[in-house]
């Protein structure tokens, strides 16, 4: 008895060629198709990435601009005679954005860790532990 596996976007070479015997041009057929298929994956992963990086981008001006407008206010009512308000909306403007800083960048480390655990080799020394022996 044996066993033979094969995996990738296109059949065996022998299954190819048998393909091609059953039907003259199916192979060529078989392998632009998958060509085809690889460039639009490819195609749709680019618009994803560079789409993330726009919002990106878009999240981190706004983000900007509405820390800039409080800290603004927050001065010009200082300015006034308004020191508790004035500080109090100071304070709070620092900490919100501190800790959606600190909170965004925890985020991204736990999914860059959750991806190299997911393609990190598994170790062939470690040993699977034996079931039970009764």
């Amino acid at each position: 008895m044996s066993a033979e596996f094969f995996g990738g976007p296109l059949p065996h070479p022998e299954h190819l060629a048998k393909y091609n015997e059953a039907f003259p041009g199916c192979a060529e057929r078989i392998v632009v198709m998958a060509e085809q298929q690889a460039r639009h994956r490819r195609d749709l992963e680019s618009t994803v990435i560079k789409g993330n990086a726009k919002r990106q981008d878009r999240a981190q001006l706004l983000g900007f601009t509405a820390f800039v407008g409080i800290a603004g206010g927050s001065f010009y009512l200082l300015t006034l005679g308004m020191s508790a308000t004035g500080i109090s909306l100071l304070l709070g403007d620092l900490l919100a954005f501190g800790f959606a800083f600190i909170y965004g960048q925890r985020k991204q480390d736990e999914e860059l860790a959750g991806k190299r655990k997911q393609f990190e080799p598994e170790d062939p020394t470690k040993k699977i532990p034996a079931g039970n022996k009764d």
